[in-house]
């Protein structure tokens, strides 16, 4: 499957990018008057997979040749203190989260052991948040 990107000839900036089987009967780009200030390209994508958990994707950056355009985005390791800060974000989440549950205990809105559907429990702990 084939993609092309529209490109302003003055900036060399990326307008849209197409599939060119679905926009062109031909499955390729015509070639479009100078006078127009538009010419097609090639297009690649450069869109490595990562883990989200320890990664960070970046980007994308596009580049415009005399022959292609590309759109990159690159992927990094998370820094100490990226991953710390995510920890903190994840640590006080759950922090208010069971913060609510003992309120809900403490005030008597929840009793242990009762049988309470999730629905009861939900509304319960959202008036605790």
């Amino acid at each position: 499957m084939a993609y092309f990107a529209l490109i302003d000839t003055s900036t060399s900036v990326i307008k849209e990018v197409v599939n060119g089987a679905k926009r062109f009967r031909s499955g390729t780009p015509p070639t479009l008057l100078p006078a127009k200030g538009l010419h097609w390209l090639p297009f690649v994508k450069v869109d490595p997979s990562f883990d989200s958990s320890t990664q960070i994707r970046t980007g994308p950056v596009d580049v415009v040749t005399a022959t292609e355009a590309t759109r990159t985005w690159s992927v990094r390791s998370n820094n100490q203190g990226e991953i710390d800060a995510a920890e903190d974000d994840h640590a006080t989440l759950v922090m208010k989260q069971m913060k609510a549950l003992v309120t809900a205990i403490n005030d008597g809105s929840l009793v242990p052991g009762a049988n309470v559907s999730n629905d009861a429990l939900k509304a319960i702990l959202k008036a605790h948040l």
